[in-house]
């Protein structure tokens, strides 16, 4: 999580477990929250340091920070299944794992070059058409995640699930 949190300036993170928390309870009873309940909990939890100790397999957290590492479990996991099906298929000459929005390709199917895989318009409603590009994969994995197909719902407006790191609000 580190790793992606320093290599996309601070957009990725896996620090923001509280304010996920704090979202999930304001969906749950239907309040909205206010910024100056969100705000200061994610510049904590981004100005706390994580120390690793690589040697005593140690990780220590400031007190602010509270893992959420959905962002990357999918990938984690998708990486390590294609390392099994890879080992117990040795014969395969290509494997598609599709685990919901994240997709793995090894090799490509028969008689192409690689795994044609299509692209949804972000702005339309449904995720099946209205596809902006095609792309071939060949040894390659693809994740998306969007705002129409999972947003949180207070009445009648939705926010996308998706946070700003720095202020712990959905972004537009």
């Amino acid at each position: 999580c580190e790793y992606w949190y320093e290599q996309t300036s601070k957009d990725f993170s896996c620090r923001l477990g509280k304010i996920v928390d704090i979202w999930n309870a304001a969906e749950l009873n239907q309040k909205l929250p206010i910024v100056p309940d969100v705000l200061p909990t994610a510049q904590a939890a981004n100005r706390s340091k994580i120390v690793v100790i690589s040697e005593e397999h140690v990780i220590e957290l400031g007190d602010p920070i509270s893992i959420e590492p959905s962002g990357l479990a999918k990938g984690y996991i998708i990486d390590k299944a294609m390392g099994i099906l890879r080992r117990e298929l040795p014969q395969a000459t290509g494997i598609k794992l599709d685990i919901g929005g994240d997709t793995s390709y090894w090799g490509a199917p028969p008689n192409q070059d690689g795994w044609q895989v299509n692209v949804a318009d972000p702005s339309a409603i449904a995720d099946n058409g209205g596809f902006i590009t095609t792309l071939s994969l060949n040894s390659m994995a693809i994740a998306t995640s969007g705002h129409t197909s999972r947003t949180r719902k207070f009445g009648i407006r939705e926010f996308s699930h998706i946070l700003d790191t720095n202020r712990g609000w959905p972004i537009a």
